[in-house]
């Protein structure tokens, strides 16, 4: 007991008094920033609870089918794209044939055009 009360006593000393807490004020557009991010942040928690809490289901063979349905939608718009190309192969190979027939070519444009087009 004898050695606590100057040490007591010391600690009391050499603490500062406590100053009173001063109020911080926030300026008033900080205010409305922090309003705003703290509303969009509720709205994202809401949603993922609702995007977790409302789904469904579905079954494998529902999965399955939409898995086959654009594989083969893919597989169409390949196709078509070979289909395109092949046409435009042909209808340039038309017009080379009638240039010739009818005595029209320019090689010098035609270069220039082929150049072109293998940059594309």
């Amino acid at each position: 007991m004898q050695g606590l009360k100057p040490l007591l006593l010391l600690v009391v000393l050499l603490l500062t008094p406590a100053e009173a807490s001063q109020v911080v004020r926030m300026k008033p557009w900080l205010v409305g920033l922090t309003a705003v991010v703290g509303f969009l942040f509720i709205v994202f928690i809401l949603m993922l609870i609702n995007r977790l809490w409302c789904s469904k289901e579905r079954p494998e063979a529902e999965e399955e089918s939409m898995f086959e349905e654009s594989v083969m939608g893919m597989r169409s718009v390949a196709q078509e794209q070979r289909s395109r190309e092949e046409t435009e192969q042909k209808e340039e190979e038309e017009k080379k044939e009638k240039a010739k027939k009818e005595g029209y070519t320019n090689q010098a444009m035609e270069e220039i055009e082929e150049s072109k087009t293998a940059e594309f």
